[in-house]
């Protein structure tokens, strides 16, 4: 049984789902955020019996029951906190929510053994930008000149040490609507100035930032990493002046979207990267430079693909349920065999 930990209304859930019905596979969509208000769970474990310990974990979907050691692989897609009931004190309620995301947390960990997209902990290390650059620069990659810091002194030094210019992004993302009108605004990649310096200096003490020495751009890079298929492609952003400092401030009319086909040496840091942190799955976003070098921007280990299968017509949906599929059927052959197999989830996709 394949198990999907998502939110409501997801895209991508739904054109995978979609395709794992097709193909007859056996799955569970589990909305986190419908838990504990509508989704029942237990966890139990019995008295040692013969020197083995009996155990249960049970979810309740509606009229459903989900046992979850038959559960073998599991696909980590965005799920969203628990939501807790309103009728509670505000007290009350984070007590709720923490109790009821410990528990989830817990049942995600007894199923460490499974094949998961993205095995838990090592997707949640991934996420942090600091170590994706460690990373990065030491399997070969080249990487922007960076900066991250509250100290608007040391901004001040590094922005007349980037010669090409200097960036600022954030760590998360960060979206909020506009007072006057709802609109929603977010954070993207902004060249920083001079002048932008000294206006926001004290912004800088407030929160943390990234800055980075701009690198100058052919095009840009959106790749696709799923097990061990690698889907590249070019994003042509330099042609708007809208996107061609971050091209999620989206411009398709002028931003034409390609296959690109990577160096094998650009191919090989790739798996190499992934396996050094434990992926089986990743979008990564490269710059290839005017010169012809690729450097590494970042990892999103939980990103999105399916606007790029429908500009370039990549196979990404059909290679992530194989994927899932196949690892399903694997980890059905092993349960039995090996322990120390069964503790690393990813056999046949990172090697």
């Amino acid at each position: 049984m394949i198990l999907i930990l998502t939110e409501r209304h997801d895209g991508h859930t739904e054109v995978v789902v979609d395709l794992l019905k097709r193909k007859g596979a056996e799955y569970v969509r589990f909305e986190t955020a419908d838990f504990p208000q509508d989704v029942r769970i237990r966890c139990g474990f019995n008295d040692l019996v013969d020197s083995c310990t009996s155990e249960e974990q049970i979810i309740l979907l509606g009229n459903k029951s989900i046992d979850l050691s038959n559960v073998r692989a599991v696909w980590y897609r965005r799920p969203k906190p628990p939501e807790v009931s309103a009728a509670i004190s505000p007290e009350d309620q984070r007590f709720a929510r923490d109790e009821s995301s410990h528990f989830l947390r817990s049942l995600w960990y007894l199923l460490s053994d499974r094949f998961w997209v993205n095995p838990y902990g090592a997707g949640q290390v991934a996420e942090h930008k600091p170590y994706q650059l460690k990373v990065a620069r030491e399997v070969g990659f080249d990487i922007p000149r960076t900066l991250m810091t509250n100290d608007p002194d040391e901004v001040m030094g590094f922005f007349e040490r980037c010669k090409n210019g200097m960036i600022y992004k954030s760590f998360t993302p960060y979206i909020r609507a506009r007072k006057d009108d709802g609109a929603e605004l977010g954070v993207f990649t902004n060249c920083v100035s001079r002048r932008d310096l000294s206006v926001r200096r004290t912004q800088v003490a407030l929160a943390p930032c990234i800055f980075q020495e701009y690198v100058p751009k052919s095009v840009e890079l959106r790749v696709t990493v799923v097990g061990r298929q690698i889907f590249a492609a070019e994003i042509q952003s330099q042609k708007s002046e809208r996107s061609k400092h971050d091209w999620r401030r989206y411009d398709f009319e002028n931003t034409p979207y390609a296959a690109h086909e990577l160096p094998q040496s650009v191919v090989d840091k790739i798996h190499k990267l992934m396996k050094r942190m434990g992926l089986v799955f990743g979008c990564l976003d490269f710059v290839l430079t005017p010169d012809g070098r690729y450097v590494f921007l970042e990892i999103n280990p939980n990103g999105q693909w399916y606007w790029i299968e429908q500009l370039t017509g990549f196979l990404i949906a059909d290679a992530f349920a194989e994927m899932l599929i196949e690892a399903q059927q694997l980890r059905s052959t092993i349960r039995s065999v090996d322990k120390a197999f069964a503790c690393s989830p990813q056999p046949g996709f990172l090697d």
